[in-house]
């Protein structure tokens, strides 16, 4: 199979492309380029499936030129989002409503923007980078690092396409996990020994938003994350399999099996409707220990594995909440 270059682009640097989830012919790409005074970015935009191009961000720029971070809305066909550094000190947030034929001033972004994400079910959420949240379309702007560590740094975002109620954030320590309706990132065991820091052989500030190397297969239950030292592959074991099915009378956490146990233990739960679950496994002094469940599931009855990880014997308190329901359980750890 032979390749044929776009025309039009073939001498620029690209370092971003997507296509509209609404139109497969619409289709946007971003320049970046060097210069010895500083840096440029622009969006192109094609409608004709690549093969007639245009210039759509004329953008705040300075003479040491600009940053950007840009995306397209995943519940509107026409707007787009641009977030931009003129790489003096100004820092600018736009949206379009006509595909970028025009472009209307928001706010000021509140960090440097390195990345955008648009939200697959909530029309008026965008994530920056994993550290800041707009509710209202990028007009206001909130801090969302809860449970991030002050010594990691972003390097990119992940919203799974099937479990839509979360979110994660690759990290310089790891790989963090949230529910989107209480933001709040803790970070899935093991993911630490990642190499995932900056230097030789790893990332550097340059591949800030322009990574997307966390690929989570939910049919084999398996993450993949992409590393400066290759692809790693592990069972994702906060995944829940569902052992049944069909629909549960309702909502129920049984006593886990085996209890007491070491070093692992199985839980039951069942939902009446479909439901965003959250069960969390704490110490008695109320202490978060583990997420084992943060997703939005049908209606059913299902099984997850709690797997001690250099906990201590006792007793612990593992607790589902499904809306306003809520129930906990006593288990007890033995060495």
């Amino acid at each position: 199979m032979s390749w044929e270059i776009i025309p039009q682009l073939e001498n620029i640097g690209l370092d971003w492309v997507s296509i509209s989830s609404f139109n497969n012919n619409e289709i946007y790409a971003k320049e970046s380029y060097f210069f010895p005074a500083g840096q440029y970015e622009t969006v192109y935009r094609s409608t004709d499936g690549g093969s007639n191009w245009q210039e759509i961000t004329y953008l705040p720029a300075s003479s040491h030129g600009r940053s950007m971070a840009f995306n397209l809305s995943l519940t509107d066909s026409n707007k787009l989002y641009a977030a931009v550094n003129d790489r003096m000190g100004g820092k600018y947030f736009f949206i379009s409503n006509d595909k970028g034929d025009s472009w209307n001033y928001t706010s000021e972004p509140p960090g440097i923007p390195v990345d955008l994400i648009t939200d697959t079910k909530l029309s008026k959420r965008i994530y920056m980078s994993s550290s800041y949240i707009s509710e209202d379309g990028g007009y206001t702007w909130e801090l969302a690092n809860s449970g991030l560590i002050d010594t990691s740094y972003y390097l990119s975002f992940y919203e799974s396409p099937i479990n839509t109620n979360e979110i994660y954030t690759l990290r310089t320590d790891g790989i963090y996990i949230s529910d989107k309706g209480n933001i709040y990132w803790n970070r899935i065991e093991g993911t630490e020994i990642l190499p995932l820091s900056y230097g030789i052989g790893g990332f550097t500030t340059s591949d800030l938003g322009l990574m997307k190397n966390i690929v989570i297969d939910n049919n084999l239950n398996k993450m993949f994350v992409g590393t400066g030292y290759g692809i790693y592959k592990r069972d994702y074991v906060s995944e829940v399999v569902n052992s049944q099915p069909e629909t549960a009378n309702n909502f129920n956490l049984e006593q886990n099996y085996p209890n007491p146990f070491n070093p692992k233990t199985k839980i039951k739960f069942s939902l009446a409707v479909r439901s965003n679950i959250l069960i969390n496994v704490f110490d008695l002094l109320g202490n978060k220990v583990k997420t084992l469940v943060n997703k939005e599931m049908p209606a059913g009855n299902y099984e997850v594995e709690f797997v001690v990880d250099g906990l201590p014997s006792g007793v612990y308190i593992y607790t589902l909440t499904a809306g306003a329901y809520r129930i906990s359980k006593k288990m007890t750890h033995i060495k």
